[in-house]
């Protein structure tokens, strides 16, 4: 900031640097033909409010939305009414419990009969 001021031949003003701060892990990235820079903090792009500095700032950083940070959604669809679809997941729940209580079952067995045997 201090050096666009000073090829101006400019004194930059105290409130203009406060307005200026940035997060420590932000960086700016400069959009040719615009005096503004769009400042990125992680995923996180900080774009200036004027709306005719915001549309060409958006349309210039198009495609490094488009590349970097795509976004996806799915929708799933089921012929299956939902009372019935709750009904099969607690029964699969029910199976896991029966399955993981016969394992344990097992294992607490073999353990009991390995200290008997030593």
């Amino acid at each position: 900031m201090e050096n666009f001021y000073k090829s101006k031949n400019e004194k930059v003003l105290e409130e203009a640097k406060r307005m200026a701060l940035f997060p420590t892990k932000s960086h700016t990235m400069v959009i040719p033909g615009l005096f503004v820079p769009v400042v990125v903090c992680e995923n996180v792009y900080i774009l200036p409010g004027v709306p005719q500095l915001f549309k060409r700032m958006i349309e210039s950083l198009k495609s490094h939305f488009d590349s970097k940070n795509k976004k996806s959604r799915t929708v799933l669809y089921s012929p299956l009414m939902e009372g019935l679809i709750y009904i099969l997941f607690c029964f699969i729940i029910l199976i896991l419990i029966i399955f993981y209580s016969f394992v344990f079952f097992i294992f607490k067995n073999e353990i009991i009969k390995k200290k008997k045997s030593s």
